[in-house]
């Protein structure tokens, strides 16, 4: 066997072409491995302003009193939910419980939508005109249908303690004349609203609202969650809105007792009527998605929809589906 020496053994792998052992070598130190991450702690990898987001889910429904068409307040969110019971009371905060099928028609839904960053515009309507504008640019909606809708974005919006003079609401369906309908079928309750939106009613000192409006910090930001059906759309159309700069949607929300809280986001999602689509869960999915942390990130920072919708996909790939049981729960 030949006995090769380290300099005829350098010569042979080419190292003298590179190497000088004059200069001495910088030792580096590896950096330590990251710890592990939770389940909740996917991509985010940008740094920039962010506030912590209160959510209102808002959803097309009719009064009984005047059968008129208006926005309800249904749930809202600071990280837990809490649901509007019957009489207009709220039940306990609570960890979100979501369907696989809300999850998975949202993701549907977003890739499909229209998203529009950091809109420079000061009040809903200008909002909402640019959207619908963006819808029929983007083949969501027929120009037809602009008038219709933005006539239905504009409408009021009511809140919990309302229901009262309302005499309560109903669900509701916008026709295309314009008129409002009731549901043709009908709609089970969630488990969400059996277990917690009962919990609610009956509830003797109605003001201030329990829980969630008592932690909301200085500074924060509202997401706007809007569901409702409307018989005319062919198909279910979304529409995701960051503002450049929060708005005051309810100026005197303070002296009626909401949070002033200015609006940053808006959710819109509107669609038919349809077997086993429910508008409700898939706002309030929609609305889970904007109050949980990460995903909130990336809303406040993404420069595009492929980057939102690549977050929506991580927070699909990081939640966990509990199957049916008959254990009590």
């Amino acid at each position: 066997m030949v006995d090769l020496r380290e300099s005829d053994l350098e010569e042979v792998l080419g190292l003298k072409d590179y190497e000088d052992r004059r200069v001495p070598i910088l030792q580096v130190k590896k950096p330590a491995l990251p710890t592990r991450r939770s389940s909740t702690d996917y991509h985010s990898t940008r740094n920039g302003d962010t506030h912590e987001v209160y959510v209102e889910l808002r959803e097309l429904v009719m009064d009984e009193k005047n059968q008129e068409l208006q926005w309800m307040e249904e749930a809202r969110w600071l990280q837990m939910e809490e649901n509007r019971g019957k009489d207009g009371t709220w039940g306990h905060p609570h960890v979100s419980y979501l369907t696989f099928w809300s999850l998975f028609e949202l993701q549907k839904a977003f890739a499909k939508g229209t998203v529009l960053l950091d809109l420079p515009e000061k009040s809903l309507a200008g909002v909402v005109n640019q959207l619908l504008d963006r819808f029929i640019i983007d083949g969501q909606i027929r120009r037809q249908d602009r008038e219709k809708l933005l006539r239905t974005l504009l409408l009021k919006h009511s809140h919990a303690r309302d229901i009262e003079a309302l005499g309560g609401v109903k669900p509701a369906i916008l026709t295309s004349s314009g008129d409002p309908s009731q549901p043709l079928l009908p709609q089970r309750p969630s488990l969400e609203a059996q277990l917690f939106c009962e919990q609610g009613e009956g509830i003797t000192e109605r003001y201030p609202p329990p829980g969630i409006l008592e932690k909301i910090l200085q500074n924060s930001e509202t997401t706007l969650v809007l569901v409702g059906r409307v018989d005319f759309l062919e198909r279910p159309v979304l529409g995701f809105v960051r503002l450049k700069d929060p708005m005051q949607l309810e100026p005197k929300q303070e002296k009626l007792g909401q949070p002033a809280v200015p609006v940053r986001f808006l959710f819109v999602l509107l669609g038919p009527e349809a077997p086993n689509m429910d508008y409700t869960q898939l706002g309030r999915a929609a609305a889970t998605l904007m109050s949980e942390r990460v995903f909130r990130t990336e809303a406040y920072l993404a420069q595009s929809k492929k980057k939102l919708v690549h977050s929506l996909e991580s927070f699909l790939n990081c939640s966990l589906v509990l199957p049916p049981s008959e254990a009590s729960l």
